[in-house]
């Protein structure tokens, strides 16, 4: 009797937790024993349906562990509050013919390791979510460290804060969203089109901050509507090493 009460207890717990949601810790290491805890954000009930993860690294500084979890919970927060929001003024209409709860809105992260060795930290978190309304939505944030020096690295410092630099890894990047976006006669005479690419990707130190790099290659991303309709999602370019020593980038040097 006594096992039978204490295994009803367990259930119940396990059965609260799922419902209110939790936040869980794993610590892992990988093969360069670098070690990583990712933090897992579970919460599933009436309204939400949340499924998020986000690492932080014992050998990166606080500033930039912080940075990484102020993301997150920013962006769980603001879901958070505008879905609430949505769904309340849908259930405020004339003639609502909405019920006390909407199927749950939904809030992913997920991350993505580039490289994590000795030398740097580079991957990049990729966030989902519905709030209501016609679509979701989608967002990319990317994150490098530079473990040797102890600092985050910045595409300022990634490139020796060169803007003749920039100028050039601009037009590279132009160039492949045009091969990516304008695939059509009628997209390549889209002025519009054409200038959402080109000043979404002009030579702006601000429009290149989300960036991975890894031993032969770099790759930048490109948040929805920064060069291209929502239809496009978010965007990446990948640049390799042969167009990288060109230009004179310090980490292919």
């Amino acid at each position: 009797m006594k096992n039978k009460i204490i295994l009803f207890l367990i259930l119940v717990l396990v059965g609260v937790a799922i419902f209110f949601g939790f936040k869980n810790i794993n610590k892992i290491s990988d093969s360069n024993a670098l070690s990583i805890t990712v933090v897992s954000i579970f919460e599933k009930d009436q309204m939400f349906n949340i499924n998020a993860e986000y690492p932080q690294f014992k050998l990166a500084n606080d500033a930039f562990n912080k940075k990484i979890e102020e993301l997150i919970n920013q962006k769980l927060s603001s879901f958070k509050e505008n879905a609430s929001r949505n769904w309340e003024a849908l259930r405020s209409m004339p003639d609502s013919p909405f019920g006390e709860y909407p199927a749950p809105f939904y809030f992913e992260a997920v991350w993505k390791p580039i490289q994590t060795n000795k030398d740097y930290i580079s991957f990049v978190i990729n966030l989902y979510s519905f709030e209501g309304g016609a679509h979701g939505n989608s967002e990319v944030f990317a994150f490098n460290y530079d473990l040797k020096n102890k600092k985050e690295v910045t595409f300022k410092d990634f490139i020796g804060n060169s803007q003749e630099k920039l100028n050039k890894i601009s037009k590279l990047v132009i160039a492949d969203l045009e091969g990516q976006i304008l695939t059509t006669e009628r997209d390549k005479n889209d002025e519009e089109l054409k200038s959402m690419i080109r000043e979404g990707a002009s030579p702006k130190f601000e429009n290149y901050e989300n960036f991975s790099f890894y031993k032969n290659k770099l790759a930048i991303y490109f948040q929805k509507y920064q060069v291209a309709p929502g239809v496009f999602d978010t965007m990446e370019v990948k640049l390799y090493e042969n167009q990288l020593k060109q230009i004179g980038i310090p980490y292919f040097e």
